[in-house]
């Protein structure tokens, strides 16, 4: 093997042979990305860059092993295919750590995660959460694995012609696996898988065993394309049959040399238009508006994600019942997360995508509107202070934080606590507009929302009956606030809001 890598040294590094691996590399990063998903588009470049550019190099140098090792072609493939997938799987690998690494240590786009807790956004928690990406992985190790035969493909035609036919399956795979697959993925949800990885993450299984059946499927996949890819390089590689060439006494040198580059003019082309069909298809298929990646701009500061509040610019929002035409109308804003979440992972930009948005022209935004898997709209906790028009209300309701998956279990609206309105109007005596403080809302031990409403009938027929905002209890070691950690609630109000709510202290 030392005799192996010393020759290998000896390679063609001539100006258009660096060109073709570049363009090529770029090609297969770029069908990685739309037929398979985003897989580690740069470590995928700089792997099949330095693996093509180091064998092919040495096949078209005419270094043949075998004539200086005294190898048969299967040895000299073996050799050839192991150092491919090896060199391959190391660069790549080192790559994407290094990615990794760069978004950990804040070099990219996330600041404040471990390592742990990035994976774990990215790549789920449990092996259930992990298989798309698995998948895709070995789907894409596949692909690699099947352009082998353009390292030792010497013809330019048949090299062309193999790069082509390799690529027409690949895409037909992948489109068979999405259609198949969709089967699992909600409607709503279909238009916005447009790759492989896209469909797996959106995938719903019924039972955990079919993930299993997709990994296995997809191992038996990968050892049949390596055993075709191993038979189908020996029968190209290997030396064939003497034959004698007569060369017309017209072909002088330059009449050889004019042929050369007339024939490498014609790879190039072939190559750089198959780069503009990619191109196109990049173009024409990728994800629209709606797969946008934003960054993270604001925050869910509760589980309730209709009537909780928000985060955004350090200020808080309240949902009202109103409507902003801010996704026609009003500029993107960015993401928001649900609570302790984050939103770098493309589960979350396909399946979830809540965008915020607000006024184009305004820079102390009063209103914002949210749209994605969760829709609403809000209003700065400041500027509905001043309009109290829960003071009109003649029922009141306290919510719990988890009221909405309990309607949704039960059927019908449920999760709450009527209160009277002698207890609203206490605690807005007690302690009058709150100031509320983003800080007070990261570790508390239960949260209630308190809203109005002119009649128990607004309640029931409403869909979601948002009423007037009133204010919200915190509560936190068994202590009960108003709002914030400065208004705690004692005395009579207090004994009254525990007989509301049941509570066994």
């Amino acid at each position: 093997m030392k005799k192996y890598y010393r020759i290998s040294l000896d390679i063609d590094n001539s100006p258009l042979h660096l060109l073709k691996s570049v363009l090529l590399a770029m090609y297969v990063m770029i069908f990685v990305n739309i037929f398979m998903g985003s897989m580690g588009g740069i470590p995928s470049f700089i792997g099949f860059l330095s693996v093509f550019y180091l064998l092919r190099g040495m096949v078209e140098a005419g270094n043949r092993i075998s004539h200086q090792l005294a190898l048969e072609s299967r040895t000299e493939i073996k050799y050839m295919l192991a150092n491919y997938l090896i060199i391959y799987t190391l660069l790549w690998g080192i790559n994407k750590i290094l990615v990794i690494l760069s978004k950990v240590s804040g070099w990219g786009n996330i600041n404040g995660l471990t390592l742990k807790d990035y994976l774990a956004s990215m790549y789920g928690e449990t092996m259930l959460e992990k298989w798309a990406y698995l998948f895709t992985g070995l789907l894409m190790f596949s692909f690699i694995l099947s352009l082998f035969p353009l390292v030792i493909i010497r013809r330019k035609k048949a090299w062309i012609g193999y790069l082509f036919a390799d690529s027409i399956f690949f895409a037909l795979v992948c489109f068979v696996i999405s259609r198949i697959s969709k089967i699992y993925v909600a409607k709503e949800l279909r238009k916005r898988a447009v790759c492989v990885l896209d469909v797996m993450l959106l995938c719903e299984l019924p039972r955990k065993w079919e993930a299993v059946v997709y990994i296995v499927a997809i191992l038996l996949f990968l050892a049949v394309m390596g055993e075709f890819i191993y038979t189908f390089s020996l029968r190209i590689f290997a030396p064939g049959k003497g034959k004698k060439i007569d060369i017309p006494t017209y072909l002088n040198s330059n009449t050889v040399i004019n042929l050369y580059k007339k024939k490498r003019l014609i790879l190039m082309t072939a190559i750089l238009v198959v780069m503009m069909m990619v191109g196109v298809g990049v173009y024409f298929f990728a994800p629209g508006k709606h797969n946008e990646k934003y960054r993270k701009v604001a925050e869910y500061l509760t589980t309730d994600t209709t009537f909780g509040p928000i985060v955004y610019g350090k200020r808080i929002y309240i949902p009202v019942d109103r409507h902003f035409n801010y996704v026609d109308n009003g500029k993107a804003l960015g993401y928001v997360a649900y609570k302790n979440k984050e939103c770098d992972n493309r589960f979350y930009q396909l399946a979830i995508s809540n965008v915020l948005y607000g006024d184009r022209k305004s820079k102390n935004r009063e209103f914002l509107q949210l749209d994605g898997a969760e829709q609403n709209s809000y209003i700065r906790a400041e500027a509905l202070a001043k309009n109290r028009h829960w003071e009109n209300d003649n029922v009141f309701l306290l919510w719990d934080e988890d009221w909405s998956g309990e309607s949704l279990y039960s059927k019908e609206t449920t999760g709450y606590s009527e209160c009277s309105k002698e207890l609203v109007m206490s605690l807005y005596e007690e302690f009058g507009d709150v100031k509320y403080d983003p800080k007070d809302f990261e570790d508390y031990d239960a949260y209630f929302t308190i809203r109005g409403y002119s009649d128990m009938k607004q309640v029931v027929e409403s869909e979601i009956p948002y009423g007037n905002w009133v204010g919200c209890i915190l509560v936190k070691d068994n202590c009960f606030y108003y709002g914030n950690y400065d208004n705690k609630i004692t005395g009579v109000p207090l004994l009254n809001l525990l007989k509301v709510i049941g509570y066994q202290g």
